[in-house]
């Protein structure tokens, strides 16, 4: 029982640190997420002022195409970084499902335990219950043992006044069994 205890108290303890890291994990998995959200929308509102820049820049100068292919090149490499940014999203977000039912398997563990120790209580009620009952009948039995060791002592007094008065009278025998 006591082996059950401290594995139940090690699975909650467990269960608690699995619960942190879950909410640590969910947390920087919103904040990423977020971040990443506002840089999507920076980047498309830079793509989009930097567009316009383009068209006005290709017009005034012969070497637009250069300064373009090198913002090309910068888009790519952060949609780059954004694709691997949304491939770490997406672990993180396996990952959290994964903990998620590693939490609910301990959590089922944890009530399967409780359930036991509810079990193993209830059966050392019943035999407390039982040893009461039986301490009960042995002080009884223990009771009615010593008043029979005083039988024949009893037995002798009441055969000592019949064969000198005959008779014995319900207060005599009451005196001779409260002696």
């Amino acid at each position: 029982m006591d082996n059950t205890r401290k594995d139940l108290i090690e699975a909650k303890e467990r269960l608690s640190a699995t619960s942190v890291g879950l909410k640590k994990a969910d947390e920087k998995l919103s904040s990423s997420q977020k971040d990443l959200e506002e840089e999507i929308h920076n980047l498309k509102k830079m793509l989009r002022e930097s567009e316009t820049k383009v068209t006005e820049v290709g017009d005034k100068f012969d070497n637009s195409s250069k300064k373009s292919s090198k913002f090309e090149k910068n888009v790519s490499k952060l949609e780059g970084d954004l694709n691997k940014r949304s491939e770490e999203l997406s672990n993180l977000k396996n990952e959290l499902k994964s903990l998620k039912i590693d939490i609910k398997l301990k959590d089922k563990e944890f009530k399967d335990n409780h359930r036991e120790i509810e079990s193993l209580k209830s059966n050392l009620e019943t035999k407390i219950n039982q040893l009461d009952v039986l301490n009960h009948k042995f002080e009884k039995l223990d009771t009615l043992l010593g008043q029979s060791k005083d039988m024949p002592r009893i037995i002798k007094k009441i055969k000592k006044i019949m064969k000198y008065k005959g008779f014995i009278s319900d207060r005599e025998l009451e005196k001779l069994i409260k002696e």
